[in-house]
């Protein structure tokens, strides 16, 4: 499912169905969602910017949640965010959290992996990065990026 079609998805995705809907307005859900077994939610509204997103985020995850449910849709799979539950987060990781919460209180049953970043063509991490590869012979980390392995790695130990 995507918001808009576009020609290059039949390279990134080659035999995959394309279905155009957006979260945002629940009337195209169904159609969407109909003979679905399981479904990937990788919906974030970031591009909204900061004072819409969260907002977005939390209508997006309970129409889908309701599509799902009225369509049978046997189990939803969230890929969201790290974060400890009990320390303070970015507003961004808040409402991946809260997504989640939103999601789980339907009857369809919700498997939730936790990642940092979700990087696969097409996604937003992925395009930036390869980006950044495309036109920079050298990428700095910044030194509040080092941890242990990437000192291991570097043989800087």
């Amino acid at each position: 499912m995507v918001r808009a079609f576009s020609p290059t998805y039949s390279e990134r995705w080659p035999g995959a169905e394309i279905v155009v809907a957006d979260a945002l307005e629940p009337d195209c859900l169904d159609r969407a969602l109909q003979g679905v077994g399981t479904a990937y939610y990788l919906i974030h509204s970031l591009l909204l910017g900061p004072s819409r997103f969260s907002t977005a985020d939390i209508r997006a995850a309970i129409h889908f949640r309701d599509a799902a449910e009225r369509q049978g849709v046997r189990r939803i799979i969230y890929l969201g965010g790290l974060g400890d539950f009990r320390s303070s987060r970015s507003p961004h990781l808040k409402s991946r959290m809260q997504v989640a919460r939103e999601l789980c209180r339907g009857s369809t049953p919700v498997t939730i992996l936790r990642a940092a970043m979700i990087i696969g063509s097409g996604s937003a991490s992925y395009e930036i990065i390869r980006h950044l590869v495309m036109r920079l012979p050298v990428l700095p980390i910044p030194h509040w990026a080092r941890t242990v392995a990437s000192l291991l790695l570097s043989g800087t130990w």
